[in-house]
């Protein structure tokens, strides 16, 4: 029975080895690479490559090479260029971007939601407040803060011809 077991241990060390080396394969392959080499050594490529090895780069090209380094746009533009698809300068560029902003669209979504948000409370709350002071059974054109618009003489019954004095002072001069 302990031969069975040590062979078993055998058999799952042996699989976990190849597992493990089929995972770090990638990155280990993108070391060898001429063109990432070529390109993280210089910022630029120096040689001419071909198209297949150019875009077996890309496709092998480590994630902390393309977050850290500008390789992957480098021989992205050298595969355009291989292949007759390169940005003419001063002709604009093929593929359409987007302008970029220091603040990022999440921040951006929630700004406008929470401006909106005060927005409404705020007229929420003035609303409120007049139904308050109004009360829900008085007349809003005879609320307390409202300007009244004066009739027409004809609609009083007035002589619209008439002119009104002014009301005289009771003060003593």
């Amino acid at each position: 029975m302990s031969r069975c077991l040590h062979r078993r241990c055998a058999l799952l060390c042996a699989l976990a080895a190849i597992a493990g080396a089929g995972l770090t394969a990638a990155p280990a392959l993108a070391a060898g690479n001429a063109i990432i080499n070529d390109c993280q050594t210089h910022g630029r490529l120096t040689a001419t490559y071909s198209v297949g090895a150019l875009r077996h780069a890309l496709h092998t090209l480590p994630a902390s090479a393309k977050e850290y380094t500008d390789c992957y746009d480098v021989i992205n533009q050298a595969l355009l260029t291989a292949t007759g698809r390169a940005r003419k300068p001063g002709g604009g560029a093929t593929g359409g971007g987007s302008g970029g902003s220091a603040v990022p669209t999440p921040v951006i979504v929630i700004i406008v939601v929470l401006i909106l948000a005060a927005v409404t409370f705020g007229a929420l709350a003035l609303r409120r407040r007049r139904m308050a002071t109004d009360g829900p059974g008085r007349d809003p054109a005879n609320a307390p803060g409202t300007t009244r618009l004066m009739s027409a003489p004809e609609e009083r019954g007035e002589d619209p011809t008439r002119v009104q004095e002014p009301p005289e002072d009771d003060r003593d001069d």
